[in-house]
């Protein structure tokens, strides 16, 4: 019995998402995104937006305090069951969002938990000047890349160190960030520039190995620049962390494209520090089935001194109104101890 129990948890259920946006404005989540949680056109521009389509729509908070028929709670909660097979033991989460547009030009996106993501936005000229502040992510703004592994079979959540399994964009210098970021739009350019300290994800208790916690708290710089052409989005991005001891340089170029029935994505990672060169890279396709369903397919390898790495994953993921199921089944092989390891996810985000 207690083997049929692992097994079962080992898929892993997590219940999560921020579906308001879909129920606020009555649309189905395929509206902004190619395959969740990939963005396209119109999920990138919803967000730079500051959560909204148009600027001249009524804020959320308009919403909540003069429309007197109004249902919308602009909030979602995350509900997660995770089993690691190392550990050999189950952890529940328990998560919230909040997110809505304050006023014409601010906005706000709010959910704790290990990976914090919260920040302030501030639309200056609308679109072409955008100010966010918190704890945020670089490449929010510039590209899907790094949720490629998102909720994959594949992923490494990061909350301990029993996992030294990373792709190559959680390797790569460039950090979620507790701190400040400008961009600047015109016409089809994006320009992007941040500063601040790494987040620490990481459960120090259970850490051993310093390899793990080579991301903690140190001061990052990123410069980054995006040009769409043609429905394709050409990217690339250089980052810097530093501290006391240590100065990792990190250069990740990308490249995205929205076709009629699949899209496809790729990213390529150059890392360099005063020991080793490293070099990885991503990919990820997703085919459209119908409106509802979407087949997708990931991979990554990387050159690594101390762990060298392949991953691959297939996953199915189908819309029920603003609902939407996902599962995925993945393997991960470490060429230097010659172990596989296999991992399956099943998603509920409501």
């Amino acid at each position: 019995m207690k083997k049929i129990i692992s097994i079962l948890l080992l898929t892993a259920l997590h219940l999560y998402a921020t579906p308001q946006f879909a129920r606020e404005y009555n649309v189905q989540c395929s509206a902004c995104h190619s395959a969740v949680p990939v963005l396209n056109e119109t999920g990138r521009d919803f967000l730079r937006n500051g959560l909204r389509f148009s600027f001249d729509e009524k804020t959320t908070l308009q919403k909540l305090t003069e429309d007197r028929n109004t249902t919308y709670i602009p909030a979602a909660i995350l509900l997660g069951v995770k089993y690691n097979s190392i550990r050999s033991d189950v952890k529940v989460a328990v998560k919230p969002f909040i997110a809505g547009t304050l006023t014409k030009e601010d906005s706000l996106f709010l959910t704790v938990g290990k990976n914090k993501n919260i920040y302030y936005q501030k639309n200056l000229h609308q679109q072409n000047h955008v100010i966010r502040a918190g704890f945020l992510s670089v490449y929010t703004q510039l590209s899907s890349i790094n949720k490629i592994f998102s909720g994959t079979g594949t992923s490494c959540n990061n909350d301990d160190c029993t996992n030294i399994f990373k792709t190559p964009l959680q390797k790569a210098s460039i950090q979620s960030l507790k701190g400040v970021e400008y961009s600047y739009k015109r016409a089809d350019s994006l320009l992007l520039l941040s500063l601040g300290r790494t987040q620490d994800n990481t459960n120090r208790k259970t850490c051993v190995d310093k390899y793990d916690l080579d991301y903690a708290n140190r001061t990052q710089i990123a410069a980054s620049l995006k040009h769409s052409f043609n429905g394709y989005n050409l990217g690339i991005v250089y980052g810097k962390l530093q501290n006391s001891e240590l100065t990792d340089y990190s250069i990740v170029s990308f490249l995205d494209k929205d076709f009629e029935r699949f899209s496809a994505h790729i990213a390529y990672i150059y890392k360099k520090d005063k020991d080793f060169d490293y070099h990885g890279a991503e990919g990820m396709v997703s085919y459209k089935y119908d409106d509802t369903a979407f087949i997708k397919t990931t991979c990554s390898y990387d050159d690594d001194n101390l762990y060298n790495n392949s991953s691959a994953t297939i996953g199915f993921e189908k819309f029920f109104n603003h609902i939407l199921f996902s599962s995925y089944i993945g393997y991960r092989y470490n060429q230097d101890i010659e172990d596989t390891t296999f991992q399956a996810t099943l998603s509920l985000y409501f």
